[in-house]
């Protein structure tokens, strides 16, 4: 005796018309993806509706598009996907909702159609169409799932990879060397580098202190630690408390130098200014008819703030270049470590007046 679910399928496939299989043929393409497919069909939720004949034709036209897209119709079977289907009648529009669920109750895929102002044949034949449609979406999953697959593999060979190259591990004193391996450089220590297996050179470099240089054996699977005390160049001694004193004497110097410039550029601004005011006002006095005297006569406070300008830009100039060169100097000569005795002293002769800067280096 045949099962109600074989009954059912069997007058399906009967009443299937060669129009309808001509129009789901190119979603049939999907069907030889899903022949291996096993499904297990709950019985279709009706909704709206309560003749037992309209949920029979709807039930039966299920599992003719479920036979249409090449699943197999199983009973009691653990790993088989749940197909649930569900149909709402509101007054003439059928609501169609179809899921294929997994053993662990995830929905895989999906379908939904609203047949609008339809009689039960074509609910029912919109209901059968949805078989292909869920074979083309569930084969669209299975190659995403598939491609999700693959790459999963393939990270986790590569963290597998990883895991059996071998690390170099540097570290020194003081951190913060530059670390070259096999002439390459690779990064400020202390650090953790992938290396192929075999003998490489390290070398380590840090301003003021000795290079150090070391071959090593890098080995799968190992890391090798590599610990360097850098020892302090010999050339680069720690600053005295004389090159401390020079420097802070040559800052201010230098500092004394600049506002000596600035005050150059002050007198100059004005010695400018008095200029442009000196030939406004001779011009003011010739359109008045006044010449010869009363003209020198009328610029004589102008004339003296330019002289007085002009002292200033002179003594600014000379007092800033002259502070800047000795503060110059100094920066320069403090900063120099082997410096052994440094002297600074006025100089004075005919015609001339200045500092000397005597040192021994």
């Amino acid at each position: 005796m045949r099962s109600p679910v074989a009954a059912v399928l069997a007058t399906s496939l009967a009443l299937a018309s060669p129009a309808s299989a001509t129009r789901l043929a190119p979603e049939e393409a999907a069907a030889e993806q899903a022949a291996a497919t096993r499904v297990t069909v709950e019985p279709l939720t009706l909704e709206g509706a309560a003749e037992i004949e309209v949920r029979e034709r709807l039930q039966a036209s299920l599992a003719a598009g479920l036979a249409r897209a090449g699943f197999l119709t199983e009973r009691g079977d653990a790993e088989a996907l749940v197909v649930r289907a569900t149909v709402r009648v509101v007054e003439r529009d059928y609501e169609l909702a179809i899921k294929l669920i997994d053993a662990r109750g995830r929905v895989v895929v999906d379908a939904a159609e609203t047949c609008t102002i339809c009689g039960v044949e074509e609910a029912a034949a919109l209901l059968e169409a949805q078989g292909p449609r869920l074979a083309t979406k569930l084969e669209l999953v299975r190659e995403q799932e598939r491609l999700q697959a693959e790459r999963d593999d393939r990270l986790a060979r590569q963290r597998e990879a990883l895991a059996r190259q071998p690390i170099l591990v540097v570290r020194t004193e003081p951190a913060g060397a530059l670390v070259t391996i096999d002439g390459e450089d690779v990064g400020p220590s202390p650090l953790e580098h992938p290396v192929s297996a075999g003998v490489h050179l390290v070398r380590v470099r840090l301003d003021g202190h000795v290079s150090e240089e070391r071959e090593v054996t890098a080995e799968r699977g190992v890391k090798q630690r590599l610990y360097l005390h850098l020892q302090t160049s010999p050339t680069a001694l720690p600053p005295t408390r004389l090159s401390n004193g020079l420097l802070i004497s040559g800052g201010a110097s230098a500092a004394l130098g600049l506002a000596g410039l600035g005050l150059m550029t002050a007198g100059l601004v004005i010695g400018r200014d008095v200029e442009r005011d000196g030939e406004a006002q001779v011009a003011a006095l010739e359109a008045e008819g006044r010449s010869g005297l009363e003209i020198t006569d009328a610029l004589a406070e102008l004339r003296a703030k330019g002289q007085r300008a002009n002292t200033m830009a002179i003594a600014g100039g000379v007092s800033g270049a002259l502070l800047l060169i000795v503060g110059a100097t100094l920066i320069g000569v403090s900063t120099t470590r082997a410096v052994r005795r440094v002297g600074v002293s006025p100089s004075a002769g005919p015609g001339r007046a200045g500092l000397v800067i005597t040192g021994r280096f």
